[in-house]
């Protein structure tokens, strides 16, 4: 079997373009897990890519840890799955008019989760896990890596800022998922499956088992046929969160983008029988995406399909990338705004007034005019 790398010619020097070309210029580090900066290096820009015929290309350090996040919601999902769920009985599977981290069940218009990759779903699939350490035996199994376990300091950072999951646990125990009883344990379960850590090539090993129907590299089944179909349909339609249907249509066209990102800075993209492929990158979009990671899959998306895809004209995609940057550029800046204001309140006596701080504010911002000139950049590489 010849893959897609061998077939097309890719070689290492052309992905290290693609690294170069998509570094990003703007987006913030989400700072309601302050802990998360401390296992970072902003430079830090990594992507690792397999095929169907096992060839590899790695660019960066794809051995460094770091905290899984929203991307271990593939997993959970298929370890429900496999214990023989129906995946009705875990959530629903449409896209819904709310912020991933709300759902219908808190309103009682809904008795199960709005949708499979959602908070609300995560803590329902996370009421499966019988045993304490099940999960994460299931996610080293995947991922071969029996080293995987949980960063305290993330879990602790999680813990502290669980109101609006502790309210979504409550009402899927008030339409009957689970017992009273168990609204703190479920809850906690769900908060330790999204502190474990892992590596770039733990999570490329999670995309060749979905890109493979289950198998990993030796051929061996690990997961259900019928899992990886349901994970994949679920990752088309909000695994990028609420941008998924912007950056769906502006990198892949007709085509669905199945792909997966968490805060960790991770994306995960497969294209079954064809390619997967993970980024990493240290700046988010206002909704978790790394900037970084969505800029890659616009060259990776062309470079590791085949040719008979219809997508936007590249002006089209162009210009719908620019207006992207230019969201992420107005989100950080109001988040610096933020962070500046929360630093001043708390080393100052007398505050600074509000022309001194979007002065400092300015001063780590971007240059606007560049972006067009950024964007540009990236088509031509």
């Amino acid at each position: 079997m010849q893959g897609i790398l061998e077939q097309k010619n890719i070689t290492h020097l052309d992905l290290e373009k693609v690294v170069q070309s998509s570094k990003p210029d703007t987006g913030c580090i989400p700072n309601y897990i302050p802990e998360l900066e401390h296992i970072i290096n902003h430079d830090d820009l990594v992507l690792s890519v397999s095929d169907m015929a096992g060839n590899k290309i790695e660019i960066g350090d794809t051995k460094k840890m770091v905290s899984a996040q929203s991307l271990i919601k593939v997993l959970l999902y298929a370890y429900a799955l496999e214990q023989w769920v129906h995946r009705y009985d875990i959530s629903n599977n449409e896209a819904v008019w709310l912020p991933f981290n709300q759902d219908p069940i808190v309103t009682g218009s809904s008795q199960v989760a709005g949708h499979a990759l959602n908070n609300a779903w995560w803590i329902s699939s996370a009421s499966y896990i019988n045993q304490r350490d099940d999960f994460v035996k299931f996610v080293r199994t995947c991922c071969e890596n029996q080293d995987i376990n949980v960063l305290q300091d993330i879990y602790a950072s999680e813990k502290s800022h669980r109101e609006n999951n502790l309210k979504l646990s409550a009402s899927l125990a008030a339409a009957g998922k689970y017992p009273a009883d168990r609204i703190e344990e479920v809850l906690d379960y769900y908060t330790k499956a999204s502190s474990l850590w892992i590596t770039v090539n733990d999570a490329l090993r999670i995309g060749i088992l979905l890109m493979q129907g289950g198998k990993n590299d030796a051929w061996e089944r690990k997961l259900q046929h019928d899992t990886c179909v349901y994970v994949i349909n679920a990752m088309n339609s909000f695994g990028l969160y609420d941008e998924s249907s912007r950056i769906n249509l502006m990198v892949a066209g007709t085509r669905a983008l199945a792909a997966k990102s968490g805060v960790s800075w991770l994306i995960l993209r497969v294209n079954p029988y064809v390619s997967t492929y993970v980024t990493l990158g240290h700046h988010l979009d206002r909704t978790g995406n790394s900037v970084f990671g969505i800029q890659c899959a616009l060259t990776l998306n062309i470079l590791l399909s085949k040719k008979d895809a219809l997508r936007l004209d590249p002006d089209t995609q162009k210009r719908m990338l620019e207006h992207y940057i230019q969201d992420t550029e107005n989100f950080t800046k109001k988040e610096a705004l933020k962070r500046i204001q929360k630093k001043v309140y708390c080393t100052h006596s007398c505050l600074l007034s509000h022309e001194d701080i979007q002065a400092m504010l300015d001063s780590l911002s971007t240059d606007h005019h560049n972006i067009k000139k950024y964007v540009h950049t990236c088509f031509a590489s």
